[in-house]
């Protein structure tokens, strides 16, 4: 925690969790928490807080395997990771859909019409 930004650890709410300290990672790689980014710098900002996640565990002596999926966005764009370590490991699954939109009352009428 000593590593991140006051802007990033003000954005926390609460450190009781990998998963908050993790966002609190990623937010402190991105150069803006209120402008809108491209694409390229929210990966990259992933990217540098999967480094920075994993140089702390090697600096801790973690050896245990690490799953590090994660789903962030913008409003704008999406970015999922699926990450292991060691590589040797295999990644937890992590599966997707995509489309521009999801009728909840269109697929519970497709469900009674097309029983399978």
């Amino acid at each position: 925690l000593e590593q991140l930004s006051d802007a990033a650890y003000n954005s926390i709410q609460s450190f009781h969790s990998d998963s908050a300290v993790s966002f609190a990672v990623f937010l402190n790689h991105l150069p803006d928490l209120v402008q809108q980014l491209s694409p390229d710098v929210l990966v990259n900002a992933m990217q540098a807080a999967i480094s920075t996640i994993c140089e702390v565990q090697d600096a801790m002596g973690v050896r245990d395997i690490s799953l590090l999926n994660f789903v962030v966005s913008d409003g704008s764009t999406l970015i999922a990771t699926r990450f292991v370590r060691p590589d040797t490991e295999s990644a937890a699954t992590l599966y997707y859909a995509e489309g521009a939109s999801f009728d909840r009352q269109e697929q519970q009428q497709q469900q009674q019409t097309h029983p399978e």
